[in-house]
């Protein structure tokens, strides 16, 4: 959701990793205009996950098995999350079908947000089965007014297990786990005292996933569910535990710090390339000054999202001296990766530099260099050359202090062998700038200033 008169922007974020025992810092970048989106609404899941139905104006499952659902009844509410669908408690229900990503058999979690007003005996709010007595396949359900259960494979076998929190008309995030051994109900993350153990595996069964009654129209449930997800594995407590506190008071779940400043690192930065060769990818930077730099983690990545520390390189501290630094990526991936800077103080704190790309396995492996002046320069009068290079074409792009692309031109390599008047558009401010060239496989980068 995103409303661009307000600025209101609302999204499920998949971070990597998340600590049950320390707290976990990711950064929200904004302000860019110029930024392309990159949504993708099955990515936002992890691999466990076969189904996830927000239930906010449709019925769709948001992971890659495309698991939809077909209503019967059922009416749009205000659900704990964003929105959710009311349920009557006669014959409403979601029927999402019975594909094989369904068909779970080593291990299961089923979880949603429930507030309901059941008077049955057996209300389901999700089963599979086909079965009248529940004696296959998965399933949650309320009994009594009292309890929730949750059972797999056969509920005559005693593969159940009973969560005593139940509140009826609050919201309440309920979740069965199976993890191959354990069946475990949870509510508000908290575990309910009657468990079971089941080894499996769990047998195939040919019913549909049902959402809002149990098999054979029966045992349907009144009020609204919101937020339903299925995985393939047993959810562990620490799992529960934070899905729900992240969900119902986000308020206290996360802290927000300052906005910091603009500045792309506490040090100043003046170049940043790779250069592939026959003993791995070279990495070259050089700084202007620094200030407590205490030592800088070199990150890579195939995708431009996801990146993991490959080395580190010792700092100068303090200096007001331009300082060059190395570092050899001996074993690089093939294809396309991104590399960047994390660069860590002396007290901790830490910011990254903007990431630069190659192709190991583009078109050339030539050694370049991109020069500009004068620099400082006048941004409606300045000269590029191209040194050590000859291919076809490049790609120069001009980046701001906030990592904004604000010029992108490309040239025939040729007319940059000798000095070349460039002229930029007029709103462009005067300030520093990073001055990139790139063939997709080598990338240099040098720092201007516009005047």
């Amino acid at each position: 959701k995103y409303v661009s008169t307000t600025g209101e922007y609302v999204a499920w974020v998949k971070i990597t990793t998340l600590s049950a025992s320390a707290n976990t810092e990711f950064y929200m970048y904004y302000g860019n205009p110029s930024v392309g989106s990159d949504p993708s609404v099955t990515s936002a899941w992890d691999a466990n996950f076969v189904s996830v139905w927000h239930l906010n104006g449709e019925q769709s499952d948001h992971t890659s098995n495309t698991n939809d659902g077909t209503l019967t009844g059922t009416t749009d509410a205000v659900g704990k999350i964003a929105g959710g669908k009311t349920f009557d408690g006669v014959d409403d229900m979601i029927d999402c079908g019975n594909d094989g990503s369904l068909q779970l058999t080593t291990g299961v979690t089923l979880e949603m947000w429930i507030n309901t007003s059941a008077t049955g005996a057996y209300d389901a709010t999700i089963n599979k089965s086909s079965d009248f007595n529940w004696a296959e396949g998965y399933g949650m359900f309320l009994y009594d007014m009292t309890w929730m259960g949750f059972y797999v494979d056969d509920w005559d076998l005693g593969y159940i297990a009973w969560n005593e929190f139940y509140a009826q008309g609050s919201w309440l995030y309920v979740v069965g786990t199976w993890d191959g051994s354990d069946v475990l109900m949870y509510i508000n993350g908290n575990l309910g005292s009657w468990t079971a153990s089941f080894a499996g595996p769990m047998n195939a069964v040919p019913g549909n996933v049902e959402i809002g009654r149990g098999s054979d129209n029966l045992y349907c449930t009144a009020g609204i569910i919101d937020e339903v997800r299925i995985s393939d594995v047993g959810r562990s407590q620490d799992w529960v535990t934070t899905s729900y506190n992240s969900a119902n008071s986000p308020g206290t779940f996360m802290s927000f710090s300052s906005e910091e400043g603009n500045s792309i690192l506490p040090i100043e930065l003046i170049d940043f390339t790779a250069t592939p060769t026959d003993n791995g990818v070279w990495l070259n930077w050089t700084t202007a000054s620094e200030t407590n730099n205490d030592y800088f983690t070199i990150e890579r990545s195939t995708n431009k999202v996801n990146f993991a520390p490959i080395g580190m390189v010792d700092g100068s501290g303090d200096s007001h001296a331009e300082q060059s630094y190395t570092f050899l990526d001996e074993d690089p991936e093939n294809g396309i990766s991104y590399y960047r800077l994390k660069q860590t103080d002396v007290d901790g704190n830490f910011q990254y530099s903007w990431p630069i790309s190659i192709d190991i396995n583009g078109p050339t492996d030539q050694v370049f260099e991109l020069s500009v002046f004068p620099n400082p320069a006048d941004k409606n009068d300045f000269h590029l050359q191209l040194d050590g290079y000859a291919g076809q074409e490049i790609t120069i792009s001009l980046v701001n202090m906030l990592g904004e692309t604000v010029h992108l031109q490309r040239f025939d390599a040729n007319t940059l062998a000798a000095p070349r008047q460039v002229t930029l558009d007029n709103d462009i401010p005067a300030g520093a700038y990073f001055l990139t060239g790139t063939n997709g496989k080598t990338t240099t980068r040098t720092k201007v200033i516009f005047n």
